[in-house]
């Protein structure tokens, strides 16, 4: 996991504070083609909290200045925030950067029938793209993954309640939403899947990603576009598949 932190010390959720001892997690997407993670977290001027000891320089070199200022250290219409997101750095890598204290309860996913999950789940946004590109699924996915692993061993939550906000609201604790669903039906994958991957990373048991230099073979090798490279990328057991077309004889 790539992991970095820019609280959002001007974001009103911020600043109430409420405590949170959180007993699950709730998986979004941003439901906006905008892989980018300057979109929603950047570094308030003279910012020196919440910032895993980097500066704010160094932060904005990381994330990319949002030129647009409609980033979430702030005001935001409607009220939101979430204790992270994962998405693009400036380089194109695939980061996850925490926003909230995980023990603050965030302005996530409302309320249903039930009542909220706001006050008892640590919740987060995927940032998606234009939901075509496997392979960014897959990065995304992994690095949510490692971080909900992540969550459950320090926090004890138990696998089963990791939801997405549309389980949250079938569950009664979230507005009507269908993310991430929507976003990974397109590549067949479900949430009973992810939570299968979660279970495997506390056990020690991910699929390894294939080295760049097997993936770089394969594609010399057999003459596969990038389109269908992605797609092998983003298989289960891609590491062991992309191995062995490269050591076919």
């Amino acid at each position: 996991m790539n992991f970095l932190s820019c609280l959002l010390v001007n974001n009103p959720c911020y600043r109430a504070g409420v405590a949170l001892k959180p007993k699950g997690i709730v998986v979004h997407s941003t439901g906006a083609n905008n892989p980018n993670l300057r979109r929603y977290v950047q570094p308030a001027v003279g910012q020196t909290e919440g910032m895993g000891g980097k500066s704010s320089a160094a932060l904005l070199q990381l994330l990319g200045k949002n030129e647009n200022g409609n980033h979430w250290n702030g005001v935001t219409s409607p009220a939101v925030c979430v204790h992270g997101f994962i998405g693009r750095l400036a380089d194109g890598t695939v980061a996850t950067v925490q926003t909230l204290p995980f023990t603050v309860r965030c302005w996530g996913c409302g309320s249903g029938s039930k009542g909220s999950y706001n006050s008892s789940h640590i919740q987060f946004e995927i940032c998606e793209d234009g939901m075509e590109s496997p392979d960014y699924l897959n990065q995304v996915w992994q690095e949510a993954v490692e971080l909900c692993a992540e969550l459950c061993r320090r926090y004890g939550i138990p696998v089963s309640a990791i939801r997405s906000h549309a389980e949250s609201h079938r569950d009664g604790y979230a507005t009507n939403h269908g993310d991430p669903e929507h976003w990974f039906t397109r590549f067949g994958r479900t949430m009973d899947q992810f939570r299968t991957a979660v279970s495997k990373a506390l056990a020690g048991q991910s699929e390894p990603a294939p080295s760049e230099e097997t993936v770089q073979q394969v594609q010399r090798r057999f003459g596969f576009s990038n389109d269908t490279m992605a797609y092998l990328k983003a298989y289960r057991f891609a590491a062991a598949l992309l191995k062995k077309l490269a050591e076919q004889p």
